[in-house]
């Protein structure tokens, strides 16, 4: 059964008041939001791309971007506080970074060259594509870069509390998108070393060349710049 199957169709058209396309987005905004809590992945609402801008929905308040529109601590897998969240609002959906997995950040077309390494697709991560052309694989925490990975400046290993948009969020007027949905891993993060292995093969054969840097670097990648953990 389907986890939209599983919220009572009473409950979603009186709270929706009906089948419109704004309707049917808070639906599908809620299941994601609900799915993903329900593997325990933390999930927070995050501002909503409207007009050219991000608003938090409760306050209707312009953000400087997006971001979650609560604390991050009160992050939760809370089935309960999750349909309080979307039972009305169509706040994005953030997964956050540290407690059920950890995020390595690639320029996209780094990213789906290494989706396709047969060593890859013999175990695989789920895999979130975003608007501003990044792949974020989701890995078993704790993770730490490698040496080999550390010295290519366009990997990132996310910090604890930073979050990532969740299909179907907006983002920047696009889709949010997933590249390997978690059902392909039955919700398990992906291994952080095969993960960086196919990265590191993929960059060496091209795949990282041209994108904000053709090379690999010595800095170290503590102090690369990372999201802020601040709402």
């Amino acid at each position: 059964m389907s986890l939209s199957e599983r919220v009572p169709a009473r409950l979603r058209v009186t709270q929706c008041n009906s089948s419109t396309t704004a309707a049917r987005r808070l639906i599908s905004l809620r299941d994601a939001a609900l799915s993903a809590s329900q593997h325990g992945w933390p999930v927070l609402p995050g501002s909503v791309w409207r007009q050219s801008r991000y608003y938090n929905a409760i306050t209707n308040a312009s953000t400087n971007g997006l971001t979650p529109v609560v604390p991050r601590q009160h992050a939760t897998v809370d089935r309960q506080q999750v349909r309080a969240w979307w039972a009305t609002l169509p706040h994005a959906v953030l997964l956050v970074v540290g407690k059920a997995f950890d995020v390595i950040s690639v320029p996209m077309s780094w990213g789906i060259s290494a989706a396709k390494h047969s060593k890859f697709r013999q175990d695989p991560a789920p895999v979130i594509v975003t608007p501003d052309r990044m792949a974020h694989f989701l890995v078993a925490t704790p993770a730490t870069l490698n040496v080999e990975l550390s010295r290519w400046p366009q990997a990132v290993l996310a910090r604890p509390l930073t979050v990532v948009p969740s299909p179907p969020t907006h983002m920047d007027g696009n889709l949010v998108k997933w590249w390997v949905a978690p059902n392909r891993t039955d919700w398990t993060p992906g291994d952080p070393a095969i993960v960086q292995h196919v990265l590191v093969a993929t960059a060496s054969r091209g795949a990282a060349k041209g994108v904000n840097a053709s090379a690999p670097s010595d800095q170290h990648p503590q102090t690369r710049g990372r999201t802020s953990r601040k709402p």
